[in-house]
């Protein structure tokens, strides 16, 4: 590279006059690292902002900070939303305990995920034992055609191929006919 492309590279990079340039070079024995960098000094002590002809942007860590614990703010807050309507659906969600086609009791899907969780083999062993000894189980919802879905459950336990055409019909309408 000669010299006069090295004065013009670094007037382009320092942001500098031709003279300015060049004298830093002269100072500097032809170096061009340390020659810029005694030009950005001078202008930094001189009070002057280093421009290079391009939009600065400076971000501090205090807005990195809370760009990212506002991203993170969010995600917990849509996972806790998540979490809060999947344990509504769950509480909606009954499984009913039947013994000779009377209702002994009824737990809600949402204390039953929780026992599966912290104690899988309790229930497990408990509906086992339900199911030899007669008792029998079913989902109920206020909203879902829950009987349909049971009396389908029950025509497979029995050993029926299908339901009925129109319980077919009615489970895949969503209709609360019954």
């Amino acid at each position: 590279m000669t010299r006069l492309e090295m004065v013009e590279k670094l007037r382009e990079k320092a942001d500098v006059t031709y003279d300015e340039a060049r004298d830093a070079l002269e100072k500097n024995d032809w170096d061009m690292l340390d020659a810029l960098l005694a030009l950005k000094s001078k202008k930094s002590t001189a009070g002057e902002k280093p421009s290079s002809g391009k939009p600065e942007i400076v971000v501090s860590r205090d807005s990195r900070a809370k760009e990212i614990a506002g991203s993170i703010g969010e995600k917990a807050s849509s996972v806790v939303r998540f979490l809060l309507s999947a344990v509504k659906k769950g509480e909606d969600i009954r499984i009913e305990v039947l013994y000779r086609d009377e209702v002994i009791g009824s737990l809600s899907v949402t204390v039953l995920a929780l026992l599966l969780i912290c104690s899988w083999f309790v229930p497990v062993i408990l509906f086992i034992l339900g199911l030899i000894s007669g008792y029998r189980f079913r989902f109920s919802n206020k909203t879902l055609t829950g009987k349909m879905i049971n009396t389908l459950g029950s025509d497979v336990l029995q050993g029926k191929e299908k339901g009925s055409e129109k319980e077919l019909e009615i489970l895949h309408s969503g209709n609360k006919e019954g």
